[in-house]
């Protein structure tokens, strides 16, 4: 995954990949929870799941020691958190109508840039820009209209 990017871009490319449109019918986004299912009862099946999941943990550990990081976490512990928050919000956009892929998406991105230390860093760019991805998963970019001044 993108390993010669900054940090900041690689946590933009993860949540992007994380939660790519279009969104599937809800029949086959929740074969991930029943996969989930089968790993934990299953021997022979449970190995691939957890290399999976080790490699995605090397990866967010691997990125995330490049960052300051809030409240002095080691770089696994936040890799654990982040990949928690992913899981998260991946079972929750499944089953919450209400709450689809591009929320999630914007809701990962942040909680990586703040788990990072890097959220007060790109706050002004995040706060200028309403992301959402391209057909091809790119990031695609909007302006937003600048808030009424207060008197």
């Amino acid at each position: 995954m993108n390993r010669g990017e900054s940090p900041v871009e690689q946590l933009h490319l993860l949540a992007s990949y994380a939660f790519m449109e279009p969104v599937m019918p809800v029949s086959d986004r929740t074969i991930f929870l029943e996969l989930m299912g089968l790993a934990i009862h299953n021997r022979r099946y449970r190995p691939r799941v957890y290399a999976y999941a080790q490699n995605m943990i090397d990866y967010l550990r691997e990125v995330f020691a490049k960052t300051p990081r809030i409240l002095n976490l080691s770089a696994n512990d936040t890799a654990l958190l982040a990949a928690s928050i992913w899981t998260g919000l991946l079972v929750n956009s499944f089953c919450y109508k209400r709450f689809d892929r591009s929320h999630s998406r914007v809701l990962f991105r942040q909680s990586l840039l703040l788990l990072a230390g890097l959220s007060d860093r790109q706050q002004s760019s995040v706060d200028s820009l309403v992301r959402g991805t391209t057909r091809n998963g790119h990031l695609a970019r909007k302006r937003r209209a600048a808030p009424a001044a207060v008197s």
